[in-house]
C-alpha cells in the first residue's frame, strides 16, 4: 500500500490536513520518526495527552523490542534504536518475552545511568522533526533569506513556532514534555 492508498482512507475533516499526516511520516532515514509516532499515539490509545519524553521513548523501544529480539531486524544503518534494546536486554537482563507494558514501565522506573543516556539521544531530533512539516514554510523562508542558515538552527525555529501553536500541530513542546493538541486526538 503507498502513501496515496493510505490517505483515501484516512476520514475527512474540515479540521485536519491529513497531508502534514503523510508528510510527517515521510522521508526518514532512520525508523525514529515511525516509533515516536507510535509511542504517542499508543499513549493517546490509553487516554494520556501530557507526556514526558522518557514515557515516549519508552513507548519506541518497546515498539520495537519484538521485530528486534526475537527476528534481529535491523532498523537502519544509523539507527540506535536496537542498540538501546539490546543493551536493556543483555546488560539490564529484561526478559526478552516481557510484554510491552512491562518494558515502558522497566525504561520509565530504571535509574541506569547508560540506559538514561540513551534515553536521551532519542530527545535531541525526534520531537522536532516529526513535527517539522507543520513549520516548513516558515523554516523554507528563512532558509532563503538567511545565508548562515544551518540545519542545526531547524529545531531552534520549529520549537520557537510552536511554543504558541495551540492547534497546528499535532502536539507542543513545553519543558521537555509532549503536550498533544486537542484537535488531533478528539
Amino acid at each position: 500500500m503507498n502513501s496515496e492508498d493510505v490517505l483515501h482512507l484516512l476520514p475527512e475533516s474540515d479540521i485536519y490536513e491529513s497531508g502534514y499526516l503523510n508528510s510527517m511520516l515521510n522521508n526518514f532515514s532512520s525508523s525514529y520518526k515511525l516509533f515516536w509516532f507510535r509511542g504517542i499515539f499508543k499513549e493517546i490509545m490509553d487516554g494520556n495527552t501530557d507526556l514526558s519524553y522518557q514515557t515516549v521513548v519508552a513507548r519506541m523501544i518497546a515498539g520495537a523490542w519484538y521485530p528486534v529480539i526475537f527476528y534481529k531486524l535491523s532498523l537502519g544503518y544509523n539507527d540506535q534504536l536496537a542498540s538501546a534494546i539490546n543493551y536493556i536486554h543483555e546488560r539490564l537482563k529484561v526478559s526478552r518475552e516481557s510484554s510491552e507494558g512491562q518494558i515502558v514501565e522497566f525504561i520509565c522506573t530504571c535509574d541506569d545511568e547508560e540506559l538514561q543516556k540513551k534515553v536521551y539521544h532519542f530527545t535531541n531530533l525526534v520531537p522536532f522533526r516529526l513535527i517539522r512539516p507543520f513549520y516548513q514554510r516558515e523554516i523554507e523562508y528563512v532558509k532563503i533569506h538567511d545565508k548562515n542558515f544551518t540545519d542545526s538552527k531547524v529545531n531552534q525555529m520549529i520549537q520557537e513556532c510552536n511554543r504558541d501553536d495551540e492547534e497546528k500541530a499535532l502536539y507542543r513542546i513545553l519543558d521537555g514534555r509532549i503536550i498533544v493538541a486537542e484537535r488531533w486526538y478528539m
